[in-house]
């Protein structure tokens, strides 16, 4: 019973750092699909003559895994409303202030200032999602082995 306990211990541990390394996965993920709803907003903007809220349907579909946009979508109001709305939803900060950056400026001014502010968001966008990833790959096999020891260690203080 109590190497039961013991393993159990153990596994908690484990989780918990697995839990954390998938948070900043998540993270990642997210950046990554901001960067890419940025670029393509950009392109459609450039290239076609579609409305903001025609746009912004467009790219549902290729940035489904985006909560900005999942939040833009369920949100009511206008499109302005929707996009600050959306922004306010998120839970990362960074994000957070980013996605405001864009819902203040998206459809609000001639195209090639909002061309030109998407692009600056975008330089914004992959700077921080090179310092994520980089803080991922050493926070993430820290936050393994950390709960992989002390689970193991509080395992073995209960043996």
């Amino acid at each position: 019973m109590r190497l039961m306990g013991c393993g159990l211990i153990f596994l908690c541990g484990l989780l918990l750092g697995l839990g954390h390394k998938l948070t900043l996965d998540r993270q990642v993920k997210q950046w990554q699909q901001m960067l890419l709803f940025l670029q393509l907003a950009q392109e459609e903007l450039e290239n076609s003559a579609k409305t903001s809220p025609e746009i912004l349907l467009t790219l549902r579909e290729p940035c489904r895994d985006l909560d900005f946009l999942q939040n833009y979508f369920s949100a009511e109001g206008s499109v302005q409303q929707r996009l600050l709305l959306a922004a306010e939803g998120l839970n990362d900060k960074k994000l957070q202030a980013l996605a405001l950056r864009f819902a203040g400026r998206f459809g609000t001014s001639s195209t090639p200032v909002q061309v030109e502010s998407l692009l600056a968001l975008q330089q914004q966008t992959a700077s921080e999602l090179q310092r994520l990833k980089e803080q991922n790959t050493q926070q993430g096999h820290l936050s393994l082995t950390l709960g992989l020891l002390a689970g193991g260690g509080a395992a073995i203080l209960l043996l």
